[in-house]
């Protein structure tokens, strides 16, 4: 008997009533609307995750940075010709979706990431772009102690853009975090 495979809609819902399990956030007006814009972006990053070809991060690589989270950010950037590494974390900072919609309360820490790159196949992205970018989310939107994982792959999607980055991470205040760092970036 074979089992279905989720829709990315299927995985984007699943993934954040799991959060919602877990970190219980007050349920607004305000939180359900942005739960529903949250779910569009999701449900796209979910269509990564359940690709089978050379994207190499999963399901549960995305449940990782949000098991002990009470926030998480989530976004989408992409750039195109010479220095687009340099390029790409500005832009990723400024469209990281923050949910719950609110600021983050003082205190709250980023304590597990996940980041995914994918260039096109023209277009194949160089390991000192890898180097910068990675360096360049560390410095400017986690910090060096919070745990990542990353995968690369060639994607069709990536052709046009030549190079798509996706970011998701967890935050906890310090005090609550269950999750050990370390400096080590994990590669899959």
């Amino acid at each position: 008997m074979s089992t279905a495979h989720p829709t990315p809609a299927a995985l984007a819902e699943t993934l954040l009533c799991d959060w919602e399990a877990l970190a219980q956030p007050t349920s607004t007006l305000a939180y359900q609307t942005a739960r529903l814009r949250l779910l569009v972006q999701l449900t796209e990053f979910s269509a990564l995750l359940l690709r089978p070809d050379d994207v190499n991060i999963d399901p549960d690589d995305a449940r990782a940075p949000l098991r002990h989270a009470t926030a998480f950010r989530l976004g989408r950037a992409e750039a195109t010709g010479p220095h687009r590494a340099a390029r790409l974390c500005p832009l990723l900072a400024a469209n990281l979706l923050c949910f719950p919609p609110i600021a983050p309360p003082p205190g709250l820490q980023p304590i597990a990431a996940l980041l995914s790159l994918q260039s096109g196949l023209y277009h194949e992205l160089e390991m000192d772009e890898l180097t910068e970018i990675v360096g360049a989310v560390q410095q400017t939107i986690l910090t060096q102690e919070v745990e990542m994982i990353f995968g690369h792959g060639i994607s069709p999607e990536a052709e046009e853009a030549e190079l798509l980055v996706w970011l998701l991470v967890g935050y906890a205040a310090a005090e609550e975090t269950a999750v050990p760092t370390s400096s080590t970036t994990r590669n899959i």
